[in-house]
């Protein structure tokens, strides 16, 4: 059994770091034996944080509904999960090894691309916050502060204030290391900095900023539930969408504080046990345990996706018109032709289907007729096959049976 947190008689000191975990391992630490478990479940971790945020970025890019100020900073989000999947992670991987070696400037700046992301993150975060508390409290102000030109200035700001935070290390803030020649962070970086600095200045106090933002605003949209659903005489139409209006505000505010509660959840015990071994260095924490907690900080860029299509209707219908357009794709490609492909759909997500795959549509063969209004059979296409409309037009089309079902039948 290793014995990690063994004293040296050389420094006494217990500063060795994994880079992805920061925290503490013994100096005396130097032979570096590479976790096969580890390594594999942070590469698939790195996959689903890379694919599922692009797939976030897509679908606000291709659907209109999705392009709100609100969502601008969840793509915010999305791309500083889509660095930690392909440059954060494949860093931690290789100073798990003690990787690069001699090389003291690289060794910090992988480091910094690790605080810089999670940082993003942090103030993409409390910048969804700060957008609910106007809708909410100031909503008559709204418009006016939070137009999207605004939202792009309030996240190049939190861009290049989370990328000043990380560089704070290369500018001066660090330990001259010990010549090993492994890229162990702890041995280079300035503790002081991570925990007074990073983790109580730039980490848990937005936390707790944005902690107190949503329970205001639970508060307050509750209590002016009750109260406009406690008023029954004399209710008119202003004070029913008033009420429906409260109660989406309040499934919206649910559904981004679980995205805030998530990221506390994974990322603070890997600050509680720096803090931990900060204040007591030689007290023992399993490498399992260290382990466990570094994937944990790293699957919060992989969730966050499939939370966004649990708890959000628009993000869920987008994702599954992209995976029918891509699905139509394939079997394009690898059925015969005349093989039928039924689509029994509600016309919203139909209408995504037109509208986010044009060339899809446009490759396909139609045959026979579209059940629409009714039942009843609208113009079908010529003979056995049929040119669909320019998408603005097919948008219009749709737009004149909205509400209803549709049938298609799709020849491939």
């Amino acid at each position: 059994k290793r014995d990690y947190f063994r004293d040296t008689e050389q420094t006494g000191n217990y500063k060795l770091v994994f880079y992805s975990s920061l925290i503490f391992l013994p100096q005396s630490y130097l032979v570096i034996s590479p976790n096969v478990t580890y390594m594999a479940a942070e590469l698939v971790i790195a996959f689903f944080s890379t694919t599922g945020n692009l797939l976030v970025c897509v679908a606000v890019g291709l659907n209109r509904k999705l392009r709100t100020v609100t969502n601008y900073f969840l793509v915010s989000l999305a791309v500083a999960d889509i660095c930690v999947g392909a440059i954060a992670i494949p860093c931690a991987i290789l100073t798990d090894i003690g990787m690069p070696r001699h090389n003291l400037y690289l060794c910090l700046l992988m480091l910094s691309v690790l605080i810089m992301f999670t940082q993003s993150s942090i103030f993409s975060l409390l910048a969804v916050a700060v957008e609910r508390y106007i809708a909410i409290f100031m909503p008559f102000r709204y418009q006016v502060l939070m137009t999207p030109r605004n939202a792009v200035l309030v996240i190049l700001a939190t861009w290049i204030l989370a990328f000043l935070i990380g560089l704070v290390p290369l500018m001066g803030w660090h330990k001259t290391p010990p010549d090993t020649g492994y890229c162990f962070f702890v041995l280079v970086v300035d503790m002081t900095y991570m925990v007074y600095f990073n983790f109580f200045a730039c980490v848990l106090t937005p936390l707790v900023i944005m902690f107190l933002i949503y329970a205001q605003i639970f508060v307050t949209v509750k209590h002016q539930v009750r109260r406009i659903t406690s008023e029954q005489s004399g209710r008119g139409d202003g004070q029913i969408r008033t009420a429906a209006s409260m109660r989406r505000e309040m499934k919206t505010a649910t559904s981004l504080f679980l995205v805030l509660f998530l990221f506390t959840v994974c990322w603070i015990p890997l600050h509680i046990i720096n803090c931990f071994l900060l204040l007591c260095p030689r007290c023992y924490v399993p490498l399992e345990l260290l382990l466990t907690a570094i994937i944990l900080s790293h699957a919060n860029s992989a969730v966050n996706p499939f939370l966004y299509a649990y708890t959000m209707t628009a993000f869920r219908d987008t994702f599954k018109a992209i995976f029918m357009c891509c699905r139509t794709v394939a079997l394009n490609r690898i059925n015969d032709f005349g093989s039928p492909l039924r689509f029994d759909s509600r016309e919203p997500l139909l209408e995504l289907f037109f509208v986010l795959c044009p060339q899809c549509i446009e490759s396909l063969q139609l045959s026979g007729a579209i059940l629409g209004l009714e039942n009843q059979l609208l113009p079908a296409a010529h003979e056995t096959r049929c040119v669909v409309p320019a998408v603005n037009k097919t948008q219009l089309w749709l737009l004149g049976v909205h509400n209803q079902k549709l049938n298609m039948y799709i020849f491939l």
